[in-house]
């Protein structure tokens, strides 16, 4: 399991991206507060399936959060109230692909930046 949280990662990544955008733009507090719970949903998945840590980038272009996990495997059980399916929602999308004996999880969040008036 990863001793620095998703959050911390992101947060990171944001922060630069929000230094690169310029003053024009910002996160509200409750774009942050969304971002949070999502990152608190990944870090419950990379626990349950020992993923390795999140990793986290902006497209300098779509403004667009994605968020990669990597696992051995991924089965999800419960049926919907599975964390995953939250987490998906209220992500922009997501995809599945192969990475040698692993799958890789990408979640993408957009929407995260507005303009300032």
């Amino acid at each position: 399991m990863s001793l620095v949280n998703t959050y911390d990662i992101v947060d990171i990544v944001v922060e630069e991206a929000s230094e690169q955008f310029g003053s024009r733009w910002g996160i509200s507090k409750d774009k942050r507060k969304n971002l949070k719970t999502d990152c608190t949903l990944i870090d419950r998945l990379v626990s349950e399936f020992d993923c390795e840590s999140a990793e986290a980038e902006i497209d300098d272009e779509t403004m667009k959060l994605k968020v990669s996990i990597v696992c051995p495997d991924m089965v999800l059980e419960y049926g919907r109230t599975h964390p995953f399916f939250t987490l998906i929602q209220h992500a922009e999308s997501f995809s599945f692909s192969a990475v040698k004996d692993s799958i890789k999880v990408d979640f993408v969040f957009a929407g995260l930046w507005e303009k300032k008036d």
